[in-house]
C-alpha cells in the first residue's frame, strides 16, 4: 500500500493509472472505508495527503465515458470531468460540446455549469 501511495504523489503518472491506483488504495480501506463514499473519500484524503476533490476527480475518469477517457488521455485537463459531473441533465450537452473544443479551458465548463445550475429552466 506505501509503494502505491509514493506512486502517486511522486511518479509521472497519467490520470488514468493514477485513477486506478487510488481505486486501489479505496478498495484496500477497511468496511465502509472502502467504498466511493465522503468517508472513504475522506480517509484516503488523509493516507495520501490530496483534497477530497482531487481524488474524486481521477476517480470520476473511472467511469466517465471512453471518449472522454480517450480525450483525457490526449491532454485534455482532467478537472472537465468535475464540470460535467455537475451538469445534472445537461451532462450528456456538455460534455459533447467540451469533446467538441468548444470551450477554451476547463475554467470555462465550470463556468458555464455553474450558469446553468443557477438558472437550469434558462
Amino acid at each position: 500500500m506505501r509503494q502505491v501511495i509514493e506512486n502517486i504523489q511522486y511518479a509521472n503518472l497519467t490520470p488514468h493509472e493514477i485513477a486506478e491506483a487510488l481505486q486501489t488504495l479505496l478498495s484496500r480501506l477497511p468496511g465502509k472505508h472502502g467504498s466511493w463514499n465522503d468517508k472513504g473519500m475522506h480517509t484516503l484524503s488523509d493516507q495520501i495527503g490530496k483534497s477530497v476533490g482531487w481524488i474524486s476527480q481521477h476517480l470520476a475518469l473511472l467511469k466517465a465515458s471512453s471518449e472522454m477517457q480517450k480525450a483525457i488521455k490526449g491532454g485534455m485537463e482532467i478537472r472537465n470531468l468535475r464540470a460535467i459531473g455537475m451538469a445534472g441533465k445537461y451532462k450528456k450537452q456538455i460534455e459533447k460540446k467540451v469533446l467538441k473544443g468548444h470551450f477554451p479551458s476547463a475554467n470555462a465548463v465550470e463556468a458555464v455549469v455553474q450558469a446553468i445550475n443557477r438558472n437550469p429552466d434558462k
